[in-house]
């Protein structure tokens, strides 16, 4: 027994011996460890240090908060739209606008004047054939017609006018007692 383990023991040994061997065959990199442990703690401190180098403009933060504020304000007002009517005709324009109106406006007042011309052409002859007729009483109507014509042509015309208003009253009378005359006559008829 104490010889196996004596063999086991300089088994042991021998495996020992392997491992040291493969052990001291291993590149050694502690170095290179270090130096890394060293500048990963100098960018540990340079990057605790940037939230001491930046500067924050509080002041600056402060007013524009309070522009966006008001912004925000203004925005959820609707805005009031001021309308400009602009008119772009040029006084040419317009002149020309105005002298057309005028020239239109002379042509139908000129319209109007031919025809009035032309009635009085019609009426004038009218009233030179019932001149030369040879009823004496015909005759002194017109002339009686003129001069209070050319006395006071406004008392003529009211009187004219009277006349035949009341002559067309008359007529309608007339005829409301024409009509009321052939009902009744109509109702006895159908009585018998």
């Amino acid at each position: 027994m104490l010889q196996t383990m004596i063999d086991k023991i300089d088994q042991m040994n021998k495996m020992l011996q392997v491992l040291k061997e493969k052990i001291d065959s291993i590149t050694d990199y502690s170095e290179d460890f270090k130096k890394l442990q060293g500048s990963q703690r100098e960018t540990m401190m340079e990057v605790k240090s940037i939230p001491s180098q930046i500067l924050i403009p509080v002041n600056d933060i402060v007013e524009l908060k309070g522009e966006a504020i008001k912004l925000n304000e203004q925005l959820k007002e609707p805005l009031m739209q001021k309308v400009k009517h602009v008119h772009h005709l040029g006084k040419p324009v317009l002149g020309s606008i105005a002298f057309v109106s005028i020239i239109l406006w002379l042509i139908l007042r000129l319209w109007h004047e031919m025809d009035a011309v032309s009635r009085m052409k019609e009426n004038d002859i009218k009233y030179r054939m019932l001149n030369l007729s040879f009823d004496n009483n015909l005759t002194k109507g017109i002339h009686l017609a003129d001069s209070l014509f050319l006395d006071d042509p406004g008392k003529l015309s009211k009187e004219v006018q009277a006349e035949e208003k009341r002559r067309s009253e008359l007529l309608n009378d007339i005829q409301r007692s024409l009509i009321k005359t052939e009902e009744k006559i109509k109702t006895i008829k159908h009585k018998h």
